[in-house]
């Protein structure tokens, strides 16, 4: 009976999970155009996220965008990183869809037509200029990308004394391949 149990287990483990629809980052794209390096990358909602937010619930959306100099034995190093903060608003009574973009500082607030061309245009970063490759050293470097939603905004020093209270929604990360560039220093 046991060996009947332990091969069950070994056929189980070989198996593959199955294929969950959650939040997560896609179509991660680095590209130059001269010496500048551009990222483009595309944020997919779970269901559950899209449907609270056609419902009316606001959510705010961080993308950070990091350059990593990768080494072979060690940790990445952190070069330098983009944050694109994103506020998001369906609200279908009033007939309003608001992306507030928060950028150094200042807000930029774009409206839409419905909840679909916000999510189309909110969920996504599009060829956001990352670097001079003329200004790094030449070596190896990595391009991660993090996406993150807050629920809410606690004042750090309540978070740190409460630590056990969640105050991410979600956090998800992708990273291209590793690449050679560099120039300058």
């Amino acid at each position: 009976m046991r060996k009947i149990l332990y091969i069950f287990l070994f056929l189980l483990s070989l198996s593959p999970p199955a294929f969950s629809e959650g939040t997560h980052l896609r179509d991660l794209k680095v590209t130059r155009n001269g010496d500048d390096l551009y990222v483009s990358v595309r944020l997919d909602l779970d269901q559950e996220m899209t449907r609270e937010l056609k419902k009316g619930i606001e959510k705010k959306v961080i993308f950070y965008v990091d350059l990593f100099r990768a080494w072979y034995k060690w940790p990445d190093e952190f070069v330098l990183g983009k944050k694109v903060e994103r506020d998001l608003k369906c609200d279908n009574v009033k007939g309003e869809y608001l992306v507030t973009e928060l950028n150094r500082g200042s807000s930029i607030t774009k409206r839409f037509e419905n909840c679909e061309d916000l999510l189309s245009y909110a969920l996504s970063v599009n060829n956001a200029r990352l670097v001079d490759t003329k200004e790094i050293e030449h070596s190896r470097y990595l391009v991660k990308v993090t996406a993150e939603s807050r629920l809410r905004n606690l004042p750090p020093l309540i978070g740190q004394m409460f630590f056990f209270i969640k105050d991410i929604e979600f956090s998800v990360r992708t990273k291209s391949p590793v690449m050679k560039i560099g120039g300058g220093k």
